[in-house]
């Protein structure tokens, strides 16, 4: 039994590294983000310049591709605003007492 859940487990590590060697470089929206610990609120905190489709420092999000920001724990989060560089995710804002919805390219991060 324990022979064959260590080869699963090699099997399953050798499919992730097989996965990872193929995938698309992963991107992201390229803001820096601050949630508040206390209601779960996620604010823009920082913008590159030039601002990304349009995003804004204190721009609060409020959706991530139809999901609730606040029903989602950071792991959910951080998965849901990554993905393939050159993708897209869907972000619902408040800005200034006014809802936008904003459509994001990921970006691969600049390498310091």
């Amino acid at each position: 039994m324990m022979g064959n859940l260590k080869l699963h487990l090699i099997l399953l590590l050798l499919g992730l590294l097989a996965c990872s060697a193929t995938s698309p470089e992963l991107g992201s929206i390229g803001v820096v983000l601050r949630r508040s610990v206390e209601a779960g609120d996620l604010f823009v905190k920082e913008v590159p310049e030039p601002s990304p489709d349009g995003l804004q420092v204190n721009d609060e999000v409020l959706m991530v591709d139809g999901k609730h920001v606040a029903a989602l724990s950071d792991a959910e989060l951080k998965q849901s605003l990554r993905g393939p560089e050159g993708s897209f995710v869907a972000l619902t804002v408040v800005r200034n007492a006014e809802v936008k919805r904003l459509t994001i390219q990921r970006t691969r991060a600049a390498k310091k």
